[in-house]
């Protein structure tokens, strides 16, 4: 089951953009940012998913 926190996936967004910098491959660099990106993205819906109240 993948973990819902919010700071989970930042800290996972930060681990993939710390990999891309050290990159030496453009391609390589390319998709650990875009990775970075989707960790960013999921954080958002996870942090939504606590914000919006349950319907009844």
């Amino acid at each position: 089951m993948e973990p819902q926190d919010r700071s989970y996936f930042l800290t996972r967004a930060e681990q993939e953009r710390a990999i891309a910098a050290r990159c030496t491959d453009v391609a390589a660099r390319k998709a650990h940012a875009e990775m970075a990106n989707r960790y960013v993205a999921q954080a958002e819906k996870a942090a939504d998913l606590i914000i919006k109240p349950r319907a009844a």
